[in-house]
């Protein structure tokens, strides 16, 4: 359930909650994630659970006035992108390559990372890294998965089930 949690956070909030982390923490994420991101404004690049669930990591794009307690006990990262950059680029550029390449499986937004994953064959990541550039994306903000098929995120109908 947790990971549901986390990952409709993600979607909707740019969070990214990890799978052991203490639920308080998630809770006080949540509760001053509105806050957080109007404070930083588009210095703002996401926040998630540390990989070891103790702590609540902020990404900036540039230093904030983090005098404010919603800032009590949270760990600066400073990366590339704001989550704008990178949303808008994944729902924009991305989103036209993704619907006419049947080689692009999908992409998705990695907040640790600073960076847009492009899911796709292997053997097809040469090809695809030659059109995104000649589409003008910037290279240092995608990086590519392997993912030998396509993902289908609903169960198989039981021809046997009335």
């Amino acid at each position: 359930m947790r990971f549901i949690i986390g990952f409709a956070l993600f979607l909707c909030f740019g969070v990214a909650i990890a799978s052991g982390a203490d639920t308080s923490l998630e809770d006080r994420i949540r509760n001053n994630y509105s806050s957080i991101e109007r404070i930083a404004g588009d210095k703002f690049a996401g926040t998630w659970i540390s990989s070891d669930g103790g702590k609540q990591v902020l990404a900036l794009t540039s230093p904030i006035d983090m005098s404010s307690s919603v800032f009590d006990g949270v760990e600066v990262l400073y990366v590339k992108y704001n989550y704008r950059q990178l949303l808008l680029t994944q729902q924009t550029s991305l989103r036209s390559l993704l619907v006419n390449n049947a080689d692009i499986y999908g992409t998705a937004l990695d907040l640790e990372k600073n960076k847009i994953a492009i899911r796709a064959k292997s053997e097809n990541f040469d090809k695809l890294a030659k059109l995104l550039v000649l589409k003008n994306i910037d290279m240092s903000m995608i990086y590519f998965e392997n993912q030998n098929e396509p993902l289908n995120l609903f169960s198989p109908v039981d021809p046997l089930r009335k």
